[in-house]
């Protein structure tokens, strides 16, 4: 992604409070579709990802690449004995 795509995309993305009450929908919907649904946590996070991203108007083309880096930034290869102590 190029900084001048990258800067039309800003261009006509949600901001302010508009953006801040989309990201706390999705955080109830995660806790609402694991606790209720029993849908699986990463499957949630996923669709909440995706909710976000399409209602925040951001770019079809950029929403899988921004989620991928996203969850690629984790590092969970760093917290590695922590996930065998459970």
């Amino acid at each position: 992604m190029t900084p001048e795509q990258l800067a039309a995309a800003k261009a006509v993305m949600v901001h302010g409070p508009l953006l801040i009450f989309i990201v706390v929908l999705a955080i109830l919907f995660i806790i609402f579709a694991t606790a209720k649904l029993k849908i699986h946590p990463f499957l949630a996070l996923l669709l909440a990802a995706y909710g976000v991203g399409f209602l925040s108007k951001m770019p079809v083309e950029f929403i899988g690449p921004m989620i991928a880096q996203g969850f690629g930034n984790l590092k969970l290869w760093q917290r590695g004995p922590i996930f065998q102590l459970q």
